[in-house]
């Protein structure tokens, strides 16, 4: 979605919430199209009225939790998160927030443990392989990144992967010495987008 076609949804669901300000839905995506305009403050603002009036719909509560760490405030979407993972309901994403959360923390084995139990739900979870596979980067652990990309891999038709999936698997090969296989993987990420000093 170009910057255009979010600046048109701003719009037209600003007209959308001033007709029916008690649809959550109405409200849940005029925050996404200020958020992808960068008003994050009013997004956040405008998905904490969507929760309310959903009476705290799992997925709407995840959602104002992911944009609560995009902003710094870990203590709000470590709660927001806590709230959906202790009411029961196995929602991959809560687990799947935890995870970030705690990996922003540095408590890399507890949120390898939430990035499973997420992945024990929902199985093809490439944001949560690719998360896996950056902990145990950091863990200096390069063998489990190529074996959890590896898994992951497979999913996508060959020349499709992810430009984020091939920067991981470069790191790793470098991390084991294999300095050929190391390039043309981090040269393919290049290629398809990925900018990083590393």
């Amino acid at each position: 979605v170009d910057a255009g076609d979010w600046q048109r949804a701003e719009e037209f669901f600003a007209k959308a919430v001033e007709v029916c300000p008690m649809d959550e839905r109405v409200q849940s995506h005029y925050a996404e199209a200020l958020w992808q305009r960068g008003a994050r403050k009013d997004a956040v603002e405008h998905m904490k009225e969507a929760v309310r009036l959903s009476g705290g719909e799992p997925d709407l509560v995840v959602r104002l939790g992911e944009m609560h760490l995009a902003t710094g405030d870990l203590p709000q979407a470590n709660h927001l998160a806590e709230s959906v993972v202790a009411s029961g309901r196995q929602l991959a994403s809560a687990y799947r927030l935890r995870g970030d959360i705690r990996r922003r923390r540095e408590e890399f084995e507890e949120a390898l443990a939430d990035y499973h139990r997420a992945l024990a739900i929902e199985p093809v979870y490439p944001e949560v392989q690719m998360a896996v596979a950056a902990v145990y980067y950091r863990q200096d652990r390069p063998q489990r990144v190529l074996s959890t990309l590896q898994a992951m891999a497979g999913s996508y038709p060959s020349g499709e992967e992810p430009a984020e999936m091939l920067y991981w698997q470069g790191l790793a090969y470098k991390a084991l010495g294999r300095r050929e296989q190391a390039v043309a993987h981090l040269a393919k990420a290049e290629e398809r987008g990925l900018r990083s000093a590393d």
